[in-house]
């Protein structure tokens, strides 16, 4: 997104309201006029993919920053955002915001120069990063304008996915302040407000879809919803934890059931071992000494039992 600068910094400026009513959304969309401000573009469609990265402790959400890389059909790109802030008693949205070319399959050292690439390197060091959530948009958007203010209107639909597979889906409506002044979102964020179509929103695209991945699996620990960046580590894929667990117990297994055979105690399948003790699954082919008796099992499972000669 284009940002604008404050104070020497740039800075996102931007109205951000959920839709509730598809059609409310597609309304504003394809307006030629929002309280004053007249559209200058045709709709643009764009298929995006955001890919949050931090490191496995969370180094980047301490600081108070969410790094995102964002890949397009044409490039990939980094941006560095700044907790959100709300302006007044409006749905005005503010954050420092810095972006920079990117390299989804690369360290960031090794990213071009940029102020976001800098920032990363100087909360991660060298940790490797890993995959937070990945959201996946539909954005159509449009430019308007008004007494040399410029907004870009963009109806986006977000899929927030996780293991390849959509688990939350929603619709947001969002005005950014391109140029020009930021009274000018005001008029707009009045006539968005008094929409029953819409809702403010009150948390970023990024805690959303957080929150949508934790609904869909609840028992997931963090450290396995993160996957490497890179898609591979050197060598091959690694064996996830589980199938490392599940082999160890299989082969402790195997090791007990081979040292029951040994010793002639209960074995697998109603064998027996050696010293003719009781196998599972029943008797089988023993002697009673105690009693003086044989026994065994006919054909059928029942047991015979004789006296011994």
């Amino acid at each position: 997104m284009s940002t604008t600068q404050r104070s020497g910094k740039p800075v996102e400026i931007e109205l951000k309201y959920r839709v509730i009513d598809a059609a409310a959304g597609d309304r504003y969309l394809g307006a030629d006029e929002i309280a004053g401000f007249r559209a200058t573009s045709p709709v643009r469609s764009t298929q995006v993919e955001d890919r949050y990265i931090d490191t496995a402790g969370g180094a980047m959400a301490r600081a108070g920053f969410a790094a995102r890389l964002r890949q397009t059909a044409k490039t990939t790109t980094v941006a560095v955002k700044s907790s959100v802030r709300r302006v007044g008693t409006g749905n005005v949205h503010r954050r420092e915001e810095l972006e920079g070319p990117a390299d989804r399959t690369a360290h960031p050292r090794d990213w071009p120069p940029s102020d976001a690439r800098s920032l990363i390197l100087e909360q991660c060091g060298d940790a490797p990063l890993v995959e937070v959530v990945t959201i996946r948009q539909l954005r159509r958007k449009r430019i308007l304008e008004r007494d040399g203010t410029s907004v870009e209107l963009s109806l986006d639909e977000v899929d927030a996915v996780s293991r390849s597979r959509a688990v939350g889906r929603f619709v947001e409506l969002e005005v950014e302040l391109i140029a020009g002044e930021e009274a000018g979102l005001a008029a707009i964020d009045a006539e968005l407000a008094a929409d029953p179509g819409l809702a403010p929103a009150d948390t970023s695209k990024l805690q959303s879809a957080l929150r949508a991945v934790a609904a869909a699996e609840p028992k997931r620990r963090r450290a396995s919803v993160l996957t490497p960046v890179d898609d591979e580590p050197p060598g091959g894929r690694a064996d996830p934890p589980a199938d490392r667990r599940d082999r160890r117990c299989r082969a402790q297994g195997a090791r007990r059931d081979d040292d029951r055979g040994r010793h002639g105690t209960r074995g697998r399948g109603g064998t027996r071992g050696r010293h003719g003790t009781r196998g599972r699954g029943g008797h089988d082919g023993g002697t009673d000494r105690r009693r003086g008796r044989w026994h065994d099992r006919d054909r059928w499972g029942r047991i015979r039992r004789g006296r011994r000669d």
